[in-house]
């Protein structure tokens, strides 16, 4: 299996010192720490790149283990949603002809045998 693609995590934190801290907290994970001190700045990195967001207010103090594993869950929820739509997108064009087919199937039968083929 190949290298897996980093995702990009965006942090709003309004205190410097607190993103500096949770940036170390969140290094362990290997994935992109977009770090932003306030909203607008945040919303700059949104219109930019698409992120793993995450809505969450930590309350301190916080246990680091539990604040990488409530990440840990996002990015994997991320990388599915991403895995699904590319599946989708390769299978778009099957699902098409298979559909075309099917109706021009269903078009040749006699309205006797088939009622869909009547309607």
């Amino acid at each position: 299996m190949g290298e897996r693609e980093r995702v990009n995590i965006l942090l709003v934190v309004d205190d410097p010192a607190k993103l500096l801290s949770y940036e170390a907290i969140l290094s362990e994970l290997e994935e992109n720490l977009i770090k932003a001190t306030s909203g607008r700045e945040a919303l700059t990195h949104l219109l930019q790149k698409d992120m793993v967001v995450a809505v969450d207010y930590l309350t301190v103090p916080f246990l680091p283990e539990l604040l990488r594993a409530k990440v840990r869950v996002f990015v994997e929820h991320y990388r599915c949603r991403q895995a699904l739509a590319h599946a989708h997108q390769r299978l778009q064009p099957c699902i098409s002809v298979h559909a075309f087919v099917s109706l021009s199937c269903l078009s040749r039968l006699s309205p006797r045998c088939c009622p869909v083929a009547a309607a």
